[in-house]
This record gives structure tokens, sequence and C-alpha cells, in this order.
């Protein structure tokens, strides 16, 4: 009877022998004693926690089971962030067909007039003024972007210290500590360049090129609309016969296709710029910020004292051993049988 039972009962037990293996790989090892030895491990815990949260920052794959795979999704939902951010600069861009917008601009360039000819009225200030407002509609969307990407950075942030630090918690505390204040570092930091950097879009400007190449694009696609809507079959024949209108003489349709093709130009440099701000400061400047705080957290024995772990822990690690110990007796005395 004993003898059929045999191996199914060495199965069992190399199974258990197996799982609890694995218990106390991942409780490791006993925690350092001396004060050198407490400030090395924390060195590699350190290093091993920058090594991580680099190869996360910068898209790269972490194949670790210790860490939640969502980790591995930060760039690519930063990169959804920014796309979210694109489509709101496209959806705040004036729209030219509006008549609104038309009108307005029609009533500004007759309230600007002076002793000039209806022909030679200005509108170079009105275009600029109304892409200066363009512009300041999308600050707001330009934070909320940053605000967005930083916060779920952040948060995978401390996911990673919890799991490489998790066994001291007093010492993961100082690390969450050195965490938040960098956050807050960054958020000024970051909130600023870009509060910057949309005012300096408030110059207005483009070089010439760009400027011709958009706006030869969109006089490309309303010629295009035109001809779809069946509004310019015989354009030269057409143009004879309607009346000379104000639109003609003063320009506003020109002055709405300049409007349309500067704010295009300035939402692409947005669209790239504000991304490229956010990764900078969020992805290399708050992880190098971070990494010299620890290193300095590390370097004063005060802060190396916390690395001790609970109570709970060490009876864990003991009970652990000990059923370790007495499965391999069990298998090594199941063999001889």
């Amino acid at each position: 009877m004993l003898q059929q039972q045999l191996p199914e009962l060495k199965e069992r037990v190399r199974n258990k022998l197996f799982e609890t293996e694995q218990e106390l790989h991942d409780l490791g090892e006993d925690p350092p004693k001396t004060s050198s030895e407490k400030r090395q491990l924390a060195h590699r815990m350190v290093h091993e926690f920058i090594t991580i949260t680099n190869a996360v920052m910068t898209g790269e794959c972490v194949d670790d089971r210790r860490f939640p795979p969502e980790i591995n999704n930060l760039y690519s939902d930063a990169r959804e962030t920014f796309e979210k951010f694109y489509s709101n600069c496209v959806a705040k861009q004036p729209n030219i067909k509006d008549h609104k917008l038309k009108s307005e601009l029609q009533q500004k360039i007759r309230a600007s007039r002076g002793r000039e000819f209806c022909n030679f009225m200005g509108k170079f200030e009105l275009v600029e003024s109304s892409a200066r407002e363009y512009i300041s509609k999308l600050a707001i969307p330009a934070l909320q972007c940053f605000d967005d990407v930083h916060k779920t950075t952040t948060d995978v942030v401390i996911i990673l210290a919890e799991m490489c630090f998790g066994k001291f918690p007093d010492f993961a505390e100082k690390v969450k500590d050195v965490i938040m204040t960098t956050r807050k570092k960054t958020q000024n930091e970051c909130a600023s360049e870009i509060k910057g950097y949309i005012s300096m879009e408030n110059l207005v400007y483009s070089q010439d090129e760009t400027y011709r190449s958009q706006l030869r694009t969109e006089e490309k696609k309303k010629l295009k609309e035109t001809a779809e809507e069946g509004e310019c079959i015989t354009l030269s024949r057409a143009f004879l016969q309607r009346p000379v209108t104000d639109e003609d003489v003063n320009g506003v349709n020109k002055a709405l296709m300049s409007l349309k093709s500067y704010c295009q130009v300035a939402a692409r440099r947005l669209c790239d710029v504000i991304p490229m701000i956010i990764q900078m400061q969020v992805f290399q400047k708050k992880v190098k910020s971070m990494q010299d705080l620890l290193i300095g957290l590390v370097s004063e024995e005060e802060n190396t004292d916390l690395i001790h772990e609970e109570e709970d822990m060490a009876y864990k690690r003991r009970e652990t051993k000990s059923r370790y110990d007495r499965l391999l007796k069990a298998e090594r005395e199941l063999e001889k049988i």
C-alpha cells in the first residue's frame, strides 16, 4: 500500500518544497546588521530603483514579475495624452467659414480705417490679435496635458518604490517623501516653462517659407472646396459679372485665410514642443533630480538605520525557513524508501 502511494507522496513533497523555496526567494535574505552593510544594501536598492525607473521612462519593457504589467504602459499612456492635446489644438482653431468670425473681422477692419483708401487698410494687426486669442485658449489644455502625464508618472514611480523598498517600510516612506519633493519641483518648473513658451508664441512669428507653404495649402484647399460647390465653373466670367464688394476691396477673406494658415503653423509647433517640454521635465529631469536626492539620502547614517524590517516579516521568514528544512528532510527520507 505504501509503495503504491509513494510516487504521489514524493511528488506532493517536491511541489511543496518548490513553492516554499519560491517564498523564501521572494522574502529575501535576512536584513543586514551593521551600518556599513545597511548602507551597501540601500545603495543597491536605490540603484535598482533608478535603473528600472529609467527603463520605464524611456518606454522599455520591464519584464519582472514583481511589478504590475501596467507600468509598461506609461509611455503609451503619455502619447494618448499628447494626442488629446493635439485634438484640443485642432478643435480650438478659428473656423474661417464661421459667419460670426468673418463679421467681427470685417467690423474691426472698418473700425481701424483712417484716411487711407479702402484697399490700403492694414490687416496684420487684426490677424495678429486673433492669432493671440487662439494661442491663449491653448494655455489651459497644455497645462492639463502636463498634469495628466505628471500624475500618471508619479503613480507609477510610487508603485516602483513600494516594490523595490517594500521590505523596509520606514525607508520606503523616506523614498516616497523624496518622490513627492521631486514632484513639487517638477510641477513648478514644467508649468513655468510651458507658460513661458505660450507667452513666446504670442510673438506671432513664422519663417516666410513656412508660412507661404501653409498659405498655399489653405488656398488650394479653398479653391477645391469652391469648385466642388459649383461656385467657380468659369471664375473669370463670374468675377466680371458680380458687383465689387467690401470683401473684395479690403480683403477680409484674405485676412481669414492668413489667420487660418498661421494658426495651423502655430498649432503644429505647439503640438510638438509642449510634449517635448513635458518629456524633458518629467521623464528626464525629474528622474535625475530624484536620483541625486536618493543618493544623498543613503549617505546619511540616520536614514540607513531605517533599513530594518517589521517583526512580522522576520517571523514569516523564520517560519518559512523552518518549513523548508522540514520538507527538505522529508524529501531525503522518502528517497531512501
